[in-house]
C-alpha cells in the first residue's frame, strides 16, 4: 500500500469511529428519528408548504427525477461511452465529435446550468434584492425570516454564484481548446479509414 492509500483508509477509519461515538453519545430519542424544529418565540418564520403540499413537491419532483436518472444510467451513459471512443472519427462541418463533446462539457454545461437557474430561480431573488426580505416564497422546513443587508447579501450571493458559473464556461473554452489540442496528435485509428 502507498502512504496516500494509507492516509485516506486511516481518515476513512477514525471517520467511522467518530460517527460510532457519536451514535452511542446520541439520547435514545433522538438516534433514529428526525431532529425536531423548535420555533422560538418572538421569531418570524417563512410560511410553510402543508404536510400535503410537501408530498406534492416530493412527489413532483421525483416524477421528472427517476425517469431521468433512469435514462441516463440505462440509456444515455452507454451510447455516450461507446460514442467518445471513437468521436474524433465524425465531422460534424469543421469540427469533430470529440470538439462537439469537449465544447458540451467545458463551456455549454455550465452556461446551460447558469441560465436555467437565472429562468426558475433569478426572478425571485431579484425580489429579494428589492424588497431586502429572504426568504419571499413557501419553505419545507422552519426557516427564520433575514431582512436588510443580510437579506440582499444572500441575493446577491446568489447573482456572484451565477457569475461564477459563466466563468467556469468562459474559462472551460480555454481549457477545452487546449485539451482539443493536447490530444490531436495521440487519437487513436479510426475503424472505417
Amino acid at each position: 500500500m502507498t502512504q496516500y492509500e494509507i492516509l485516506v483508509y486511516s481518515a476513512a477509519f477514525i471517520a467511522v469511529v467518530l460517527a460510532i461515538i457519536a451514535f452511542i453519545r446520541t439520547p435514545d430519542e433522538q438516534k433514529f428519528g428526525l431532529p425536531k424544529h423548535v420555533k422560538k418565540e418572538g421569531v418570524e418564520y417563512a410560511p410553510e408548504y402543508s404536510p400535503r403540499e410537501k408530498r406534492r413537491q416530493i412527489f413532483w419532483a421525483l416524477c421528472w427525477v427517476v425517469p431521468f436518472f433512469l435514462v441516463a444510467n440505462y440509456v444515455w451513459f452507454p451510447w455516450f461511452n461507446q460514442y467518445v471512443e471513437y468521436a474524433h472519427c465524425d465531422n460534424y462541418g469543421s469540427l469533430t465529435g470529440f470538439h462537439i463533446i469537449t465544447f458540451s462539457l467545458f463551456v455549454a454545461a455550465p452556461v446551460i446550468t447558469a441560465v436555467v437557474l437565472f429562468v426558475f430561480m433569478g426572478p425571485k431573488f431579484i425580489k429579494v434584492l428589492r424588497v431586502g426580505q429572504f426568504p419571499l416564497w413557501k419553505v419545507l422546513r422552519p426557516t427564520k425570516y433575514v431582512y436588510g443587508w443580510r437579506a440582499r447579501l444572500i441575493g446577491t450571493l446568489f447573482f456572484v454564484f451565477l457569475i461564477s458559473i459563466v466563468g467556469l464556461g468562459v474559462w472551460g473554452y480555454f481549457a477545452a481548446n487546449e485539451l482539443i489540442f493536447s490530444f490531436e496528435s495521440k487519437w487513436p485509428a479510426c475503424p472505417n479509414s
